[in-house]
């Protein structure tokens, strides 16, 4: 009998799932998760791990300022212009949104009820979620594993 209900649950919850993913796919919050500077790296040399990684994935870098310890880029993809801040700090990269071209922002809130999220374009109280086009996500935390990668072989004991 459990068995038969935890089965016809499931069944309810992966018939649905589609749905869901629909309904809420196009906004999505948008900034990755940061990514460690390995031990022994130096500041120039986690600079060029950065520089050669936005090289690698066809993003155009903007701005380097070293002494602030940022990279401001930006990566066109058809129409849209996807704009990025990686900030170098305590061992730590981050990767911050920056306004783009052709990649709407929006806020989202939970108050939809049963038909879901609801989508405005102003904040309408403190729980709601700043997002932006689905597409920015990943073009980011495609830069930030190539990032990890790059930071990873630069950190590579250097023998003759």
């Amino acid at each position: 009998m459990t068995r038969n209900r935890t089965g016809i649950v499931l069944a309810v919850l992966l018939a649905l799932a589609p749905t869901w993913v629909a309904a809420n796919r196009e906004f999505i919050a948008f900034d990755p998760d940061t990514v460690s500077v390995p031990e022994g790296l130096t500041e120039n040399e986690t600079t060029k791990a950065l520089m050669t990684a936005f090289v690698m994935r066809g993003w155009r870098m903007t701005e380097v300022s070293r002494d602030q310890g940022y990279i401001d880029a930006e990566i066109p993809v058809r129409a849209h212009v996807g704009r990025v801040r990686a900030q170098i700090d305590d061992g730590v990269i981050s990767f911050q949104f920056r306004e783009g071209e052709n990649l709407p922002q929006k806020w989202l809130t939970d108050r939809g009820g049963t038909t879901g999220k609801e989508i405005f374009y102003k904040k309408q109280d403190e729980s709601d979620v700043m997002a932006v086009h689905r597409n920015y996500l990943s073009w980011v935390q495609e830069l930030a594993r190539t990032v990890e990668g790059t930071l990873r072989l630069q950190s590579l004991p250097k023998d003759g």
